[in-house]
C-alpha cells in the first residue's frame, strides 16, 4: 500500500489533528511495505499516532469509536489509562488492533491495527534508548502520514524531527562499532540487515510468535534496499561518520555499494566519533559497577578492547529490548482484552508456522483427522 491520500484519510477521521492534540502519524509493516515472499492481501494496516495526551486522547476516542476498546476499557477509559500508564513501565504503545474500517472513498475494507503513544515517551526513546521499541521501529522506513495541517510546524514536532535524524544517526554508529576490524568493511545489506536487528535482537517473541525470516524479509528486494538507502542518506553525509567511512561501489559491474572505514575501526579515533553519538545511558549501561561511577563511559569503551566493547554494548541493547518486549507484551494483554489477544496471538503463531515451513503440515493433519 502506497497510497498516502488513503493513509491519511484514515488518520484524519480517526484522529482529527486539532480537535486530538495529534503530533505525527506513520504506517509500517508489510501493508504498508509489502515484505519480500509474504503476501499481506490478509493482514493488518500497522499505524502508530503520536499525541500530546493520551489519557484525553483515549477518553475522546472511547467515545467515538467505543467498539475498538475492550469492555473495561470503554466503560472507565479515563481510570483504567490512567491506571495502567501510571503503574505499567516500558513503551506504553496502546494498540487496538482488528479493527474493521471501510474507506468510502475507494470503496476499500481494511483491517486496522493503531497504537497511541504520547509525545514524551517516544521522544524518551529516541533520545536514550530507554525501550528500543518505537525507536528501534524508527530505524526502519516508515511512511510518515501528512496530517494536511498547513500551520508551520509546532516545537514539539521539530523536536521529534531531531530526534528521529539522531536516532538513525545512533543506530547506524552502533552497527558500525560491531564491525569486525579484520574485515573492515560491510555490504549495504549488511549495513542495513543489521540496523534492522537491532530492536529484534532480545525480543522474546522471536522465540515464539514472530516469522523467522522476519528481519531478512524486511531488508531483501532491490525495492526495500532502496527505502533503506534513501532513508540513511543523509545519515552517512553526516560529518561523524563521512570523516570515516564512506560508500564504494562493489565492482564495476554492479550498482551495489559497500561501506570502507577509511581508517582501522577500532582506532581511537573513530571509536570516540561512532561513540558519541551512542545514547549516554546505553554507554553508562554497558559498564555497571562502582569503579566506573565517576568515569566518562564513552572513554572508558574507547579505551577497552574492541572485542569487549562490542560484547558489552550489544548485551545492554539486548537487555533493554528483552524487558520491553515483555513489558509491551504484558501492557497489550492488559489494554486488549482476552479475545482479541488470544486472536493476536493467534495470527502471530500463524505467520511463525508459515516461515517454518509448517502451516501446510499442520492443515494437512487437521484435514486427515
Amino acid at each position: 500500500m502506497s497510497n498516502q491520500l488513503l493513509l491519511q484519510r484514515i488518520v484524519r477521521t480517526l484522529s482529527p489533528p486539532r480537535e486530538t492534540g495529534l503530533i505525527g502519524a506513520f504506517a509500517y509493516g508489510s501493508v504498508a511495505f509489502p515484505q519480500h515472499g509474504r503476501p499481506c492481501s490478509d493482514s493488518q494496516l500497522d499505524l502508530i499516532l503520536i499525541v500530546r495526551d493520551p489519557e484525553r486522547w483515549h477518553v475522546q476516542n472511547a467515545s467515538r469509536y467505543p467498539m475498538h476498546y475492550s469492555f473495561l476499557m470503554r466503560n472507565n477509559p479515563r481510570f483504567f489509562v490512567r491506571t495502567i500508564l501510571s503503574r505499567f513501565p516500558g513503551p506504553q504503545i496502546l494498540y487496538n488492533p482488528f479493527i474493521p474500517w471501510f474507506d468510502e472513498c475507494e470503496g476499500k475494507q481494511l483491517r486496522l491495527k493503531y497504537g497511541v503513544v504520547g509525545h514524551a515517551k517516544i521522544e524518551q526513546d529516541l533520545e536514550s534508548w530507554s525501550s528500543l521499541y518505537l525507536a528501534g521501529r524508527l530505524h526502519k522506513p516508515v511512511l510518515w502520514i501528512p496530517l494536511g495541517d498547513e500551520q508551520p510546524p509546532s516545537d514539539s514536532v521539530r523536536n521529534l524531527n531531531k530526534l528521529v535524524s539522531n536516532n538513525l544517526l545512533a543506530a547506524m554508529s552502533y552497527v558500525l562499532l560491531q564491525v569486525n576490524p579484520s574485515r573492515p568493511f560491510l555490504t549495504e545489506f549488511e549495513l542495513f540487515r543489521a540496523i534492522t536487528s537491532i530492536s529484534y535482537d532480545g525480543d522474546w517473541r522471536m522465540l515464539v510468535g514472530e516469522d523467522k525470516n522476519k528481519v531478512d524479509r524486511i531488508v531483501t528486494g532491490q525495492e526495500r534496499l532502496s527505502r533503506f538507502q534513501s532513508l540513511y542518506s543523509t545519515t552517512l553525509a553526516h560529518p561523524s561518520l563521512s570523516k570515516h567511512v564512506g560508500l564504494l561501489p562493489t565492482d564495476a559491474t554492479s550498482a551495489a555499494n559497500e561501506v570502507h572505514f577509511s581508517q582501522p575501526p577500532d582506532s581511537k579515533d573513530v571509536v570516540m566519533s561512532l561513540l558519541n553519538n551512542i545514547p549516554t545511558d546505553v554507554c553508562r549501561r554497558a559498564l555497571p559497577g562502582r569503579r566506573f561511577w565517576n568515569c566518562d563511559p564513552r572513554e572508558v569503551l574507547a579505551e577497552i578492547s574492541a572485542v569487549e566493547r562490542q560484547l558489552r554494548l550489544r548485551r545492554t541493547v539486548r537487555r533493554i529490548v528483552m524487558l520491553s518486549s515483555v513489558q509491551q507484551t504484558a501492557f497489550g494483554i492488559c489494554t486488549t482484552g482476552p479475545v482479541r489477544s488470544v486472536l493476536y496471538a493467534k495470527e502471530k503463531l500463524r505467520k511463525m508456522l508459515a516461515s517454518l515451513g509448517l502451516l501446510n503440515c499442520m492443515h494437512n493433519l487437521e484435514v486427515e483427522l
